[in-house]
C-alpha cells in the first residue's frame, strides 16, 4: 500500500518508500541515443507529460525491483527479457527519493506489437536528446534530464559519411584514423 509524502522541499510525492523508474535507451548506428518515453495517462498526476515508466516502491522492495515491476505493469512486457540495467541514479528530496535506472535495450522491442499500455500510459515513443526540447516533460523527469543527461550521452564522434573516418583525429603520420567498429556510417 502506498500514499503521498511531503518531502523536506515541500513537494508532494507518490510513494511512502520513494519511487523508481527505468530510462530505457538504445543507440542508433550513428551512436546517437534514443529514449523510450511514455505519455502519462489522464487519470494520474501530471497527465499529458512525457516521462519514464515507474512508480512507488512497495514495502520490502528494492528500487530496481520496483522499477522493473512498474515497467511491466505500465508497458506490458517483461523488462528482464529486453533490458540490461545500468547504475542507478538517485534524486534525494529529503524524506523522499526517486531512483532512475538507465537500462540499455539488448534485443529489438516493437513498441507497436510488444508493448501493451495500461491506464497510466496513453502512448510510448522513441525520442533523441534533441527531440526532448520539443516535449512537455514531467517536471521531475525534466529536472533529471538537466542534471544527468550530459554524463549519460557523450556526443558521438563526427564521422565523414563518404569515408567512414573520424573527423579531426590524426595518427602519427598525420592521417585520419579509421572509425572504430562500434560506429557505422548512417546513409539515410
Amino acid at each position: 500500500m502506498s500514499g503521498y509524502v511531503v518531502c523536506s522541499q515541500g513537494h508532494r510525492h507518490w510513494g511512502i518508500h520513494g519511487a523508481a523508474g527505468i530510462l530505457i535507451h538504445r543507440y542508433r548506428s550513428s551512436g546517437e541515443v534514443e529514449m523510450l518515453l511514455q505519455l502519462r495517462g489522464l487519470s494520474i498526476s501530471d497527465p499529458n507529460s512525457w516521462s519514464i515508466p515507474g512508480g512507488a516502491i512497495e514495502e520490502n522492495e528494492t528500487a530496481e525491483i520496483a522499477a522493473l515491476r512498474e515497467t511491466e505493469e505500465e508497458l506490458g512486457f517483461n523488462p528482464r527479457e529486453f533490458l540490461e540495467p545500468g547504475v542507478s541514479m538517485e534524486d534525494d528530496h529529503g524524506g523522499w527519493m526517486y531512483t532512475t535506472i538507465p537500462a540499455r535495450l539488448i534485443q529489438e522491442l516493437d513498441i507497436n506489437t510488444q508493448v501493451k499500455l495500461d491506464h497510466e500510459s496513453q502512448a510510448v515513443s522513441w525520442f533523441t536528446c534533441a527531440e526532448l526540447k520539443t516535449l512537455n516533460l514531467h517536471p521531475g523527469f525534466e529536472g533529471f534530464i538537466r542534471k544527468y543527461l550530459t554524463p549519460l550521452t557523450p556526443p558521438p564522434p563526427d564521422i565523414n559519411p563518404s569515408t567512414g573516418l573520424i573527423i579531426g583525429t590524426l595518427n602519427d603520420d598525420s592521417e585520419l584514423e579509421e572509425a572504430s567498429p562500434q560506429f557505422s556510417v548512417n546513409e539515410e
